[in-house]
């Protein structure tokens, strides 16, 4: 649990009051509807050893602004000083140069929804998991400073999770995020059959989907993160969901989906996306749910945040691209997980 005590002080943007801080939060002081006194709110976030340093200008406004954004730190205390904001080591206010460097430990599990495959940057460490460095996960880990180990891949499904990327976690991780759930249902396979085929299975494919979702898949997910909560004990846990794809358009000359077809694709990922919460809620993780910051920006709007089928890179296709992964999924956790 991290502390938040703001005193009040000459500074306007000083002022606050008392608030706890767990997990990843903001920072936020009123900025006055008369000018300052000065010209910024300095203000210095330090998780353990690490400073970062960020002016927010004052000026005639009434809103909020974001002044930084917290991750779980052991051990740390947030004071105040009388021109910002000081996260220190100790409520005693250790000097930021006596402290020693020691980096947030966030650890990003799952599958190709997680690695970024299909929103470019190269790859993140190499070409087989498809990562990318527009990922989500590399995005937050930049945005909190942290130390990132990125473990999801493309194509995975629980047992990979379990037997290929648990082996990161430890009770020195701080944060774990991991989106998993929709190969093992053969979601993407199902999502591509019925974009080509055209001899009406698909209703059979999101039929056989769905059973899977409703009937092995909630067993399975309270398995892993019992594993991932045994193994990384003091973690903020934070599983993220899937997208709806589909607005009944069809744009492509290369998929032939009814309107029909699109709705009830977009059914099932509801149904994927509740039982992954509820997996998610009876471990005690917080749940993103993406989906709102899709809606507009699916398979054949414009801006779209999702691939349609694409040839010949099929690994991409019904993929979030690079604004998917930013303005879908990573707006989505700041949303979340900062408020």
């Amino acid at each position: 649990m991290l502390g938040l005590a703001i005193a009040d002080a000459d500074v306007p943007c000083c002022r606050g009051a008392n608030l706890p801080l767990q997990g990843w939060n903001d920072l936020s002081d009123r900025i006055p509807s008369v000018a300052a006194a000065v010209s910024s709110c300095p203000w210095s976030y330090i998780p353990p050893g690490v400073i970062n340093e960020q002016d927010l200008p004052l000026g005639h406004s009434a809103s909020y602004g974001s002044l930084a954004a917290l991750a779980p730190a052991r051990g740390a205390t947030v004071v105040a000083a009388t021109a910002g904001l000081v996260l220190a080591l100790n409520p005693a206010g250790a000097h930021a140069e006596e402290v020693s460097a020691q980096s947030v430990r966030y650890v990003a599990l799952g599958d190709s929804y997680t690695s970024g495959a299909g929103a470019g940057a190269g790859s993140y460490d190499g070409p087989d998991c498809l990562r990318s460095n527009n990922a989500h996960s590399v995005l937050w880990a930049n945005r909190i400073g942290a130390d990132l180990d990125f473990q999801a891949c493309s194509g995975a499904t629980i047992p990979d999770v379990r037997n290929n990327q648990l082996g990161a976690l430890s009770p020195e991780t701080d944060i774990v995020t991991i989106g998993i759930g929709g190969n093992d249902t053969g979601w993407v396979d199902v999502l591509i059959a019925c974009g080509t085929a055209f001899t009406g299975e698909c209703w059979d494919d999101i039929a056989a989907a769905e059973h899977y979702v409703r009937n092995i898949l909630p067993g399975r997910l309270n398995s892993l993160y019992s594993d991932i909560r045994a193994a990384a004990p003091n973690t903020t846990i934070a599983v993220t969901g899937y997208p709806r794809l589909f607005n009944g358009d069809n744009c492509s000359w290369l998929v032939d989906l009814t309107y029909g077809e699109q709705m009830a694709l977009n059914d099932a990922a509801d149904l994927l996306n509740a039982v992954v919460a509820g997996a998610a809620s009876r471990a005690g993780f917080s749940f993103v749910d993406v989906r709102s910051n899709f809606e507009g920006h699916v398979v054949c709007d414009d801006p779209s945040y999702i691939h349609g089928l694409r040839a010949p890179i099929v690994k991409e296709s019904f993929h979030p691209n690079a604004r998917g992964q930013n303005l879908g999924y990573f707006s989505a956790m700041r949303s979340m997980l900062v408020g």
